[in-house]
């Protein structure tokens, strides 16, 4: 088998250098990814002073190795942050449902809630999407509302986006402000957790 010269080892890695990781990503975004960094934003949520909370981070591990431990909710208490218990129960129509219980960092006090998950593969614009979205099963805890995605997309230069996406109204006296700085403080930790569980030889 033919050994690539430097020159055409040098061009390849200029062309995986220069495609795009994602078409859903500014500029400024993917300059930030391709650096090594993570990405975490809040942004405004209509109607609620409590904002949603955005984490992005480019890692070397198989898209497929993330979205099985993201999709893996019943060991959740084993690695992801503040979960203490998680339960799957499935719906009479088949429907994944998952009941958490968090402890949480004073002031805030400990929350429980269930949600309904959707889970899904998609293309999008060539790249392959993974995605673990749920919605708040109302009145079946004590927060006000949560909604929230992880998508996985396959970048195509051997590494994935990690993107976690998140609204949680906990309900009760914490200022928006305060839970808006938890939020931003607690986004890499979560995104770490899952990471360190993917990319680990012993895997989810």
């Amino acid at each position: 088998m033919r050994k690539r010269s430097a020159r055409e080892r040098r061009l390849r890695s200029d062309r995986c250098r220069s495609r795009r990781l994602s078409t859903t990503l500014t500029a400024k975004q993917e300059a930030v990814l391709r650096s090594g960094h993570a990405i975490v934003e809040l942004h405004e949520s209509k109607g609620s002073a409590v904002k949603e909370g955005i984490s992005l981070v480019l890692v070397a591990c198989a898209p497929e190795s993330l979205y099985a431990v993201v999709t893996d909710n019943a060991k959740f208490a084993e690695f992801m942050p503040h979960v203490k218990t998680s339960t799957i129960i499935r719906d009479a129509d088949g429907t994944l449902m998952n009941h958490q219980e968090l402890s949480l960092p004073f002031p805030i006090a400990d929350r429980h809630y269930t949600i309904r998950i959707v889970n899904s593969l998609r293309d999008d614009r060539g790249a392959r999407l993974w995605q673990s979205a749920w919605t708040y099963v109302a009145d079946s805890g004590n927060i006000k509302e949560t909604r929230g995605a992880w998508i996985v997309t396959d970048s195509g230069t051997g590494k994935a986006i990690l993107d976690y996406r998140v609204f949680t109204d906990p309900g009760g006296r914490i200022p928006a402000w305060a839970y808006n700085t938890a939020t931003r403080r607690t986004l890499p930790d979560l995104l770490e957790a899952v990471v360190l569980r993917a990319c680990s030889s012993a895997g989810p």
